[in-house]
C-alpha cells in the first residue's frame, strides 16, 4: 500500500509529499488497529522526510505516535520544541521551500545568539557551496545536526500551509528588510553608547575645572584678596 502512495507522487517536491500525506490519510482512517496507524504514521513520515510527530499532526492521528522508531535518530530535546520565532525562522523556511533563495542573503547581518539564526547561517552557507546538488528535502542534509528538529518542524509548516514559490520569497524579502533595519537599529545604538562614553570623561574633566575655579575663588576672599 505505502509503495503503491510513493509510487504516485514526486517526493523530491513539496507539492509530492504534501500529496502523499493528503492520500495517506484516508487509509489511516480506514485502519482499525492502532498499531498499524502508528507503523504507517512512522512509514509516512519518513517517506516525506520529516518527525512522525509532525506527520500525525498533519494526517490527525492521536494514537501516541513515538518521536522516533528505535535505532533512529535520537528525539530532539525539549528546547527544540520551542515556538519558532523572528526573523531567523521566517528565512529558514522560505530557504527549505526555495533553497535558491539562499544566494541573496548576507550572513553577516544574522545575529547568532538564536538556535533559529546558527541554524541559518549555517543552511545557507552549506547550500551556497552546494547549489548544484540539493537534496530533497532539503532538511536531510542536516540530519546529523542538532538543529535537524527545528528544520523538520519548519518543513512540516510548509507542507501544512502549501505555501507557493512567490509565497516563499515574499516572506523572504520582507525578513530580509527587517533584518537590515535591526542591523541599522543596533549600528546607531552602538554609536550613541560609544559617544557617551568618549563623552563621559570630557564632562568630568568639565565638572572638576568648574569645581577647581569655585575653590580658587572661596580661597581668594577668603584672604581678602581680588581674583584675577
Amino acid at each position: 500500500m505505502l509503495r503503491e502512495l510513493k509510487g504516485r507522487v514526486d517526493l523530491g517536491s513539496l507539492e509530492g509529499r504534501s500529496k502523499l500525506l493528503a492520500e495517506g490519510k484516508p487509509l489511516l482512517k480506514r485502519l482499525a488497529a492502532p498499531g498499524l496507524r502508528v507503523q504507517l504514521v512512522k512509514a509516512l513520515a519518513l517517506a516525506a522526510g520529516m518527525e512522525p510527530v509532525e506527520a500525525a499532526r498533519l494526517l490527525d492521528v492521536r494514537d501516541g505516535v513515538a518521536a522516533r522508531p528505535s535505532g533512529d535518530r535520537p528525539a530532539p530535546a525539549r528546547q527544540d520544541r520551542a515556538p519558532m520565532r523572528g526573523n531567523e525562522a521566517t528565512l529558514l523556511r522560505a530557504i527549505l521551500g526555495a533553497p535558491e533563495l539562499a544566494m541573496g542573503l548576507n550572513v553577516e547581518l544574522v545575529r547568532t545568539d538564536t538556535a533559529e539564526g546558527e541554524a541559518l547561517r549555517t543552511v545557507a552557507d552549506w547550500v551556497t557551496g552546494h547549489a548544484d546538488a540539493l537534496p530533497r528535502p532539503l532538511s536531510t542534509a542536516f540530519e546529523e545536526q542538532p538543529f535537524y528538529p527545528l528544520l523538520a518542524r519548519l518543513e512540516a509548516t510548509l507542507l501544512e500551509f502549501k505555501l507557493e514559490p512567490e509565497d516563499f520569497r515574499t516572506e523572504f524579502e520582507g525578513a530580509v528588510q527587517n533584518l537590515e533595519r535591526d542591523a541599522k537599529v543596533r549600528e546607531i545604538n552602538e554609536m550613541l553608547a560609544r559617544n557617551e562614553r568618549q563623552g563621559l570623561p570630557e564632562r568630568l574633566r568639565e565638572k572638576a575645572g568648574l569645581r577647581d575655579a569655585s575653590t580658587a575663588a572661596s580661597d581668594l576672599a577668603g584672604s581678602g584678596g581680588t581674583p584675577i
